[in-house]
């Protein structure tokens, strides 16, 4: 395990053009955590795996074969799975949050000493606001190469796993739950797009609402000298309510995908239902099958979906 490393004061920034490659250079130094990340995310996918099928070897062969002593193993072997699987995850978040902490504290230095380095003439362009938007986008960075870009490799590797015994354990149900899959992912791209062009706005206001609110408090006595109360609040509040509408706006696109993700998802549920429950009357596969099948399925939709999200949030 990862010890409570010491955080580097004079380590070098990486040279690289724009922020989003400077984030994924540090995250490249860390390849101790790297590889306990991915050994850790290898064993919550395999643990994945074996959980839907302790629920078909249990309905399918202890149940019906009136068999005490391999529901009893079976059992114990389902709780051992859950506990190790929280151990692993476990491990995973904490391999995560150290990586998440050493980038914040190097991103937020090397930023800083970037900017006692730049030009008068052009720091004198830049409004409060600009600066501390630069700093807000550092913890966007770190998300975006921790959270984004590891967490749709694993996802993706996960979901390619389940998608493989889905295909395996009942071929044309997979194929519904594949296509099912795509639209998801074209839906999440669409509107990810979308969110993306609102946000950008929404950033550009929120820059502009912070500027002139520190320009606001650093100025207050200056405004009540001159009387200029009520102009000065009437225009903050005019840069909030746009800040607060482009927002409102990003979170309305959001929950109309949403609900249309939801709905698509419980509508494949109850199609693999009626199809897989005609197969188990047809006695072409077991009902153990057909819920280890849902489970499996429910999981690979999860997994297909998180990997395209984080995707789409990483442009």
């Amino acid at each position: 395990l990862l010890g409570e490393a010491a955080l580097e004061l004079d380590e070098p920034f990486p040279e690289a053009p724009g922020v989003w490659r400077r984030a994924f250079l540090l995250l490249g130094r860390h390849r101790r955590a790297l590889v306990q990340l991915g050994l850790a995310a290898l064993g919550m996918q395999a643990l994945a795996l074996l959980m839907p099928q302790f629920t078909r070897l249990i309905m399918d062969e202890a149940l019906p074969g009136r068999a005490p002593s391999l529901l009893a193993v079976l059992a114990a072997g389902a709780v051992l799975v859950a506990a190790f699987q929280a151990w692993v995850g476990w491990l995973r978040e904490r391999t995560l949050l150290y990586l998440e902490t050493k980038l914040d504290f190097d991103l937020e230095k090397g930023f800083l000493d970037h900017l006692l380095r730049l030009p008068f003439p052009f720091l004198n362009k830049k409004t409060f606001g600009d600066l501390m938007q630069g700093f807000s986008g550092l913890s966007a960075a770190r998300e975006v190469a921790t959270g984004s870009a590891l967490g749709a490799l694993l996802d993706g590797l996960t979901a390619g796993s389940y998608l493989v015994v889905l295909l395996i354990m009942l071929p044309g149900p997979a194929g519904l739950v594949l296509a099912a899959a795509v639209v998801m992912a074209g839906i999440t791209v669409s509107v990810g797009h979308l969110q993306m062009r609102q946000q950008r706005l929404e950033v550009k206001a929120r820059a502009q609402e912070q500027g002139f609110l520190a320009e606001l408090l650093n100025g207050v006595a200056t405004v009540k000298a001159a009387g200029a109360e009520k102009r000065s609040l009437s225009r903050w509040l005019e840069l909030l309510g746009r800040e607060y509408t482009l927002g409102l706006r990003r979170q309305r696109i959001g929950l109309w995908s949403e609900v249309g993700l939801d709905a698509l998802r419980q509508g494949m549920s109850a199609a693999i239902l009626v199809w897989g429950g005609y197969l188990v009357l047809q006695s072409e596969a077991g009902l153990g099958t057909l819920m280890a099948f849902l489970q499996m399925s429910s999981a690979f939709l999860s997994a297909f979906q998180n990997s395209f999200s984080a995707k789409v949030g990483s442009r």
